[in-house]
């Protein structure tokens, strides 16, 4: 007896030990799945808070429901082409594409698919992908298919015109705290270590990429300077835990690099200037800018304070900074963005560099030797 078609390909996939956080999106993404209403789904948040690992999921469990013809996957990234794109959905489904006409291949992808109900994920979108060029045939009340996209930016969600949007968060305490254990191992119940990787924890602020990567970097380390060290290191913004630059501060810094334009690239940078997770006044913030010279030339401050306010809604859906959900007048830097955001002012040259001691109740600016140093 013949085996069964292939449904898809199975994705590496973390390992994931009690967290609510992560269970209640899974859950979520499963529900809206069987939603015949929703057709097409965006997951959306920040760089490193875990959409592709958490798709992995999903399309490992819907592997084993049969519950759709085919699974494809398809990482978009960030310099996508349409025929890379036919070509990755046409390998999926076992079609041998030995032709060079675009239209041609554009027909028998979607002859192909229009006989089968399909999911299509795409991750790491970063731009707005037209599906009719691909040639995929839309998801609609017949066919019952369904396509899902992963991004940083609310506006793909918004002009890839999705059904529904799903805001993924940073992991709440205690799943932060239970990841963290999972990588570092039994070391942290130390009594000398405990409070110190606590700390630690709480400095990634429930980015589930860094909590690996520095609990990977900490495992099995009984010795207390170490982990001060990379404490401080978390402190002071630095990337010299091991992993933390290529994996962490390089990932982040590069939603930092799609921002459209220079100007709008100090004003986040300017929210360095603030301390981590410090709830920052949208209006004050503004005002910083103008005095600044940061919103550039205007008409009246009328229009220089609604061009500020334009800026901080952009930065907020390109998940550079945070709402305060109970108060819609205040945003905040999520301790991690901000460290990335530190990272590129003290590297950057195209940019003057900040010098900021948060915390330490400085009451007069430091020495101007110490400036120069710095």
């Amino acid at each position: 007896m013949a085996a069964p078609p292939s449904l898809g390909r199975e994705m590496p996939a973390r390992t994931i030990t009690g967290q609510y956080t992560f269970k209640k999106n899974l859950t979520e993404i499963l529900n809206c799945l069987n939603n015949d209403e929703l057709r097409m789904i965006a997951v959306h948040g920040m760089g490193a808070v875990g959409k592709t690992t958490l798709m992995h999921h999903v399309n490992n469990c819907l592997l084993g429901t049969r519950e759709f013809n085919k699974i494809l996957w398809v990482t978009v990234s960030r310099d996508f082409n349409i025929a890379k794109i036919q070509n990755s959905i046409a390998r999926q489904i076992g079609l041998e594409l030995n032709v060079d006409d675009e239209e041609t291949v554009a027909e028998i992808l979607f002859v192909s698919l229009n006989r089968q109900r399909f999911m299509l994920i795409l991750d790491d979108m970063w731009d707005l992908l037209d599906i009719d060029m691909i040639r995929v045939p839309r998801p609609n009340a017949q066919n019952r298919c369904k396509i899902i996209i992963t991004t940083r930016q609310l506006a793909i969600c918004n002009l890839m015109e999705t059904d529904k949007i799903i805001k993924l968060d940073v992991l709440q305490k205690g799943d932060a705290w239970d990841l963290f254990r999972h990588k570092a191992r039994e070391v942290v119940d130390l009594p000398n270590i405990e409070p110190c990787a606590h700390e630690i924890v709480g400095e990634c602020s429930g980015l589930p990429l860094a909590i690996i990567t520095v609990g990977c970097a900490t495992k099995g380390k009984s010795s207390v300077q170490v982990w001060e060290n990379a404490l401080r290191a978390l402190h002071e913004a630095s990337p010299e835990i091991e992993g933390m630059e290529r994996q962490v501060f390089s990932s982040l810094k590069y939603s930092y690099e799609r921002l459209e334009r220079d100007n709008i690239k100090s004003c986040f940078l300017y929210c360095s200037l603030f301390p981590g997770d410090y709830e920052i006044e949208k209006d004050e913030l503004v005002q910083y800018w103008i005095c600044e010279g940061l919103i550039g030339r205007v008409d009246s401050l009328e229009y220089a304070s609604n061009k500020g306010h334009d800026r901080i809604e952009k930065l907020i859906e390109s998940c550079m900074l945070d709402k305060i959900p109970s108060d819609d007048t205040k945003v905040k830097l999520h301790d991690l963005i901000r460290d990335v955001a530190l990272w590129i002012s003290s590297s950057s040259r195209d940019f003057g560099k900040f010098l900021v001691k948060a915390g330490l109740g400085l009451q007069e600016a430091p020495m101007v030797e110490r400036l120069d140093r710095s």
